[in-house]
C-alpha cells in the first residue's frame, strides 16, 4: 500500500474524508513516517515501524549535502 499519492483534482475531496492530508501537491496518508536504509528512503505506516527497524532500518530520511 502507498503511504503517499498523487491524485486528480476530482479525487481530493474524497482522499481527503478517507484521512489522507493535503500537503503541498498531493495528499499524504495520516500516521506515515520515512525511514532509510543508508541509501534509500522509504515513506511507511508508523504501524510497520518495528519491522523495518528490526531489519536494520532507521527513522528518518536520507538528505543530499546539496539540496
Amino acid at each position: 500500500m502507498d503511504e503517499y499519492s498523487l491524485c486528480e483534482i476530482g479525487e481530493l475531496t474524497a482522499k481527503l474524508s478517507n484521512g489522507w492530508i493535503k500537503k503541498k501537491w498531493a495528499p499524504v496518508k495520516k500516521g506515515a513516517t520515512w525511514i532509510n536504509n543508508g541509501t534509500e528512503n522509504l515513506r511507511i505506516s508508523r504501524e510497520n515501524l518495528e519491522d523495518y527497524i528490526s531489519k536494520g532500518w532507521i527513522k528518518g530520511m536520507i538528505t543530499s549535502r546539496w539540496s
